[in-house]
């Protein structure tokens, strides 16, 4: 509620004359408040039939996709859609007239009825859940949105009944009697798949079993193959990147082009790069990668489980930005850092930063000019933190997803999340740098002989370049504390029950791999920890994640820190 009462912000730039008597004809027309310009957008959404899809909340902003690709973003400063997608069982508040006001749940929000079309009316009040975005405006209307999704029934198992789980990534309840999706890969002329560069014209197969991520057991499309990744490209079992001729809905409700497959051969467990995924979605980065696990055969020859991904790429519900043209200087740019620098147009900062950019691909030299005056001048900012207390750093970046990308990445003790390898951001127009994903975690949580890196304790962000500087900002180091401890619960609780959930959604597929794979008590570079049997490994993982929450929820809340 005390945040509902922030609409009252908005009152400062319009006025609102109100009578003291409860006749609604004293209230001047002219006098109505301001309507926010994300509200007018989500009036004309609504107005123009738009499908809606889905609303992700994060700390300043709130964004509403919809089905052709569109959507809107609503600042938290102009007015908060609150987040009920924990539960379908999520009460909305009372939206009620007193007099001349608006109250919701008993608290006058000090906004009057404004008798006008929903066009200049003001929103009161908005939520949404896994079915539904409500929104209730001053004059007296509410718009629904909805995404006509329906959880499906699972069967019955036998034995008493269990509450259903909702699968986070695809909101529904997982059938009894799963089983793992398969991807079978025939590649013209039988070739093999050795370049990262060339394509190989390729048939695939995506079996989908439990009909759980798709409407149908299988789908068969045509496109091509290719190699992908830097280090894990020299490993034996081989990751791969799938470019489809056209769009299709590959156990997703998305349907695109693009996809990877990442081998994890490193992570015995199979399950950290997913299980990064879900942090991720916790922490509400802007995109999470849609990961799940699936079993791979290449021309017939099994090649073990893989973690079947989106491709980090500029879409509707990817990477959803709308990229420069060669005219438009200010964004959007979509860019990573990567002390690799593989891609054509790159640089480096004052601080010797690694940037590449992967969208515009081909910069113009202005646009180059911009965007690295633009890390220049966060990084010249920074310096001036310690000591000269200045914090105008803050207009160069966008501080809650800086924060959100800190937490992940010192959850999961990165040794690739230090801001030189792996790290993803945008630069839209208007808008400061922004952290926009996570990618790259299967050398994380305990996995890694780097000195210290096999154990739960210790800092790994805390003092790494950017953010050993942004630390020195007071109002930084607190909002830092203030979003763990909000997200805190949250990740003790619902990350080991996910990947609990991943690990019975294996359904036998982890022996298959080792059978192909023999390399279960056997060193791989980089691992610190090798076990003999799969359940060790997972069970590391399992003590390795809540050892290390522990040590950062002690330090995180210490008052050293």
């Amino acid at each position: 509620m005390t945040r509902l009462l922030g609409y009252r912000l908005l009152l400062l730039t319009g006025i609102l004359l109100l009578s003291v008597s409860c006749r609604e004809d004293l209230i001047v027309p002219d006098t109505r408040p301001v309507t926010p310009p994300s509200f007018q957008e989500m009036v004309k959404a609504y107005r123009d039939g738009r499908t809606y899809v889905e609303t992700r909340t994060l700390t300043t902003f709130s964004k509403v996709f919809f089905q052709d690709g569109s959507s809107v973003v609503v600042p938290t400063e102009e007015w908060v859609i609150e987040d009920g997608t924990d539960t379908l069982a999520y009460v909305p508040k009372t939206v009620v007239r007193q007099g001349t006001n608006w109250f919701i749940d008993g608290v006058d929000t000090g906004i009057g009825r404004a008798n006008g079309p929903l066009e200049e009316s003001v929103p009161l009040y908005a939520y949404r859940n896994l079915k539904y975005l409500r929104i209730w405006a001053s004059n007296g209307e509410m718009i629904e949105f909805d995404n006509g999704w329906e959880p499906e029934k699972p069967e019955d198992p036998g034995g008493p009944p269990t509450p259903p789980y909702i699968d986070p990534l695809h909101d529904k309840a997982i059938p009894a009697g799963f089983q793992i999706p398969k991807v079978h890969i025939t590649t013209e002329g039988g070739k093999p798949v050795d370049s990262k560069e060339n394509y190989v014209d390729a048939t695939f197969r995506f079996e989908d079993p439990s009909r759980f991520y798709t409407d149908e057991e299988s789908l068969e499309v045509t496109g091509r193959i290719k190699g992908r990744g830097n280090t894990t490209w020299g490993m034996p079992k081989k990751p791969y990147r799938i470019k489809l001729d056209e769009k299709a809905r590959v156990f997703s409700r998305w349907g695109n082009k693009d996809w990877i497959l990442l081998a994890n051969y490193s992570d015995k467990t199979l399950l950290r790069n997913i299980m990064a995924m879900e942090i991720s979605r916790i922490c509400g980065m802007s995109w999470t990668p849609m990961m799940l696990s699936v079993e791979v055969y290449l021309n017939g020859q099994y090649q073990g489980v893989y973690a079947f991904s989106d491709h980090k790429e500029i879409a509707g519900h990817r990477v959803n930005i709308e990229v420069a043209t060669e005219t438009d200087l200010e964004g959007g740019y979509y860019l990573e850092l990567e002390e690799a620098m593989d891609e054509p147009v790159c640089f480096k900062t004052v601080w010797d930063t690694p940037v590449m950019f992967h969208e515009p691909e081909y910069p113009t030299e202005a646009q180059q000019k911009y965007v690295k005056e633009w890390f220049n001048g966060f990084e010249r900012a920074l310096e001036r933190v310690q000591g000269e207390h200045d914090y105008a750093y803050r207009s160069y970046i966008d501080v809650p997803s800086f924060i959100n990308y800190y937490i992940i990445q010192e959850i999961t003790k990165n040794p690739d999340g230090n801001v030189r390898k792996s790290t993803y951001l945008t630069k839209e127009k208007g808008k400061p740098l922004e952290m926009y994903h996570v990618w790259d975690f299967d050398i994380t949580l305990g996995n890694c002989d780097y000195t210290n890196f096999e154990k739960p304790e210790g800092w790994q962000m805390r003092y790494v370049k950017w953010y050993n500087q942004l630390f020195f900002d007071p109002a930084f180091k607190k909002a830092v504390v203030d979003r763990w401890n909000e997200l805190y619960p949250t990740l003790l609780t619902r990350v080991p029950a996910f990947l609990d959930r991943q690990h019975t959604l294996m359904a036998g597929a982890e022996s298959r791999n080792f059978d192909r794979w023999q390399i279960l008590g056997v060193k791989v570079w980089p691992n610190y920890y090798y076990f003999p049997t799969y359940e060790q490994e997972y069970a590391f993982l399992k003590e390795f994640y809540e050892a290390r929450l522990a040590w950062l929820n002690d330090r995180i809340n210490a008052a050293d820190y």
